[in-house]
């Protein structure tokens, strides 16, 4: 949409669509255009946050362009195969895939998914310490 302002909660938008096309082998909305993709986006998902709406509609780039709105929503649900369509893995892309940047979950939170749940992630010798030094920069106050 043009939208200047965002930060990591767009990797984790990226992480879902990627989660999304892992599961069903091709992508979740494979748009032609800009306007496609948002098309297709707004056909999954429900319409886009107002804040979007003004953004693309000021944006001289889609000046005069009209997004089409969808006359039957695809919910998540059914675009996903039926032997990965667990309630896990939607609530999962449900967290990723959250239109509003500040509702969407970070990657601390996604990580304590319950999807993760049999899943171990443990670093190499002497990984950690260096992991926990990089952690504490990260938060540094500033």
């Amino acid at each position: 949409v043009g939208d200047t302002q965002y930060g990591t909660p767009v990797d984790v938008w990226a992480i879902g669509c990627v989660f999304a096309e892992l599961i069903r082998g091709e992508a979740l909305w494979p748009g032609k255009s800009d306007v496609d993709q948002l098309y297709l986006i707004r056909r999954t998902l429900g319409d886009l946050l107002p804040r979007h709406m003004t953004i693309f509609q000021q944006n001289e780039y889609y000046a005069r362009v009209t997004l089409p709105t969808p006359q039957v929503l695809t919910p998540l649900e059914t675009t996903i195969p039926i032997n990965s369509n667990t309630s896990i893995h939607i609530d999962f892309l449900k967290k990723c895939l959250d239109k509003d940047p500040e509702v969407r979950w970070t990657c601390d939170q996604l990580l304590q998914h319950v999807y993760f749940d049999n899943y171990s992630f443990k670093f190499p010798d002497g990984e950690m310490q260096e992991f926990e030094k990089l952690k504490k920069f990260k938060d540094r106050p500033r």
